[in-house]
């Protein structure tokens, strides 16, 4: 049953990838994806180093983390004029990416090492939420292969991060099915909402997400909890998929008006303790919102704090860890742009939760 879904999952994977654009000359405002292309090459050393503790505590590689990161925080500067021509989401991503980074070479500039490890650690999360923002799967740093990183799960998250969801799918099985490995708890849990985040999310086919993570029950006997966890997100998928599939709602053509109803029939009474069972109702939620943003129609002001108050909260339920600089930057976008809405109080109420959690 597993190899046949494994290669089923290739097919529909590769209905939404597309291959990466040839290097072009620096131009002095650069395109975005003449950014990612020159990104690329700056990440082609940083990547492995941040995701290796052992590697990050070599001085060199700390003098290349320090190079990198200066060329990045110029590449996201100068391609500024085209990111604000995308959606508010991109916008807001794009401006709390930019801010994370100057933060980060701030700790790194005195030698917090720790520190700035952590911090690089997170840009990978915050850049496959900005990829999957807008449904495609053009992919990023190609040159990169198995053989540079420390494992399954690490190369698997890089591909996640570069929309090359082919492979993220095969080294996430691999990691999570292949004995002889060490993962923790939280790369496994992690692993498993990656995959929940392609099938349920990226490729919009909530039946086959059921199907394929509920293969992996057998395999994450170790981890009790993930496990529960982990059958709950099956039934919770299965429940919203026979639900879309009778018309209750629609994954392709969304108004705000369906987002709210989606909010109220699924989260708005959700408990904080039973969060992480209802992630995927989030997983979902986040493709409808980015598919209203990206739609092309005009957003009223008096929308955004609700949909930034919503991205924040799926962005903080689907990153594991007690830190998820997407959510910080959405619920501060939140209550300073729009203090007047009557969202803005839940989006503060949230944020000061969020930062003494993150600080503990």
């Amino acid at each position: 049953m597993r190899p046949l879904l494994l290669l089923l999952s290739s097919l529909l994977i590769n209905q939404i990838t597309f291959t990466s654009y040839a290097a072009t000359p620096p131009i002095e405002v650069y395109s975005a994806n003449t950014t990612m292309v020159h990104l690329g090459q700056a990440m082609q050393e940083l990547y492995p180093i941040i995701f290796s503790e052992k590697k990050f505590q070599d001085p060199k590689n700390q003098e290349t983390v320090h190079q990198d990161l200066e060329s990045i925080i110029q590449l996201f500067e100068k391609s500024g004029p085209h990111f604000n021509q995308r959606s508010i989401a991109y916008k807001v991503s794009y401006e709390g990416m930019l801010q994370h980074l100057k933060e980060s070479q701030i700790v790194l500039d005195k030698k917090n090492y720790k520190k700035a490890n952590q911090m690089l650690r997170a840009v990978p999360t915050m850049c496959a939420a900005c990829h999957a923002q807008d449904g495609t799967g053009q992919k990023h740093f190609l040159s990169l292969d198995r053989s540079q990183f420390d494992s399954d799960y690490h190369y698997a998250d890089f591909c996640f991060t570069t929309r090359d969801y082919g492979n993220a799918i095969f080294y996430y099985d691999r990691f999570l099915t292949r004995g002889g490995q060490y993962r923790s708890e939280q790369q496994t849990e992690q692993a498993l909402i990656r995959l929940m985040i392609v099938y349920a999310q990226m490729n919009k086919d909530l039946n086959l997400a059921a199907t394929y993570l509920n293969e992996y029950v057998e395999f994450i006997k170790e981890y009790p909890s993930v496990k529960l966890k982990l059958l709950f997100w099956v039934k919770n998928i299965q429940d919203a998929h026979n639900k879309f599939n009778t018309g209750y709602h629609n994954l392709d053509y969304v108004k705000f008006k369906n987002l709210e109803e989606f909010t109220q029939a699924y989260l708005w009474q959700i408990k904080p303790e039973d969060e992480s069972k209802a992630l995927p109702y989030y997983v979902i939620l986040r493709g409808m919102i980015y598919r209203y943003l990206n739609s092309g129609q005009k957003v009223p002001d008096a929308e955004m704090p609700f949909l930034l108050y919503w991205l924040a909260k799926c962005d903080k339920t689907t990153n594991i860890s007690d830190y998820s600089a997407n959510a910080d930057v959405y619920l501060k976008e939140c209550y300073t742009k729009y203090p007047e809405n009557k969202w803005t109080k839940a989006c503060r109420k949230e944020y000061d939760a969020y930062a003494t959690l993150a600080m503990k």
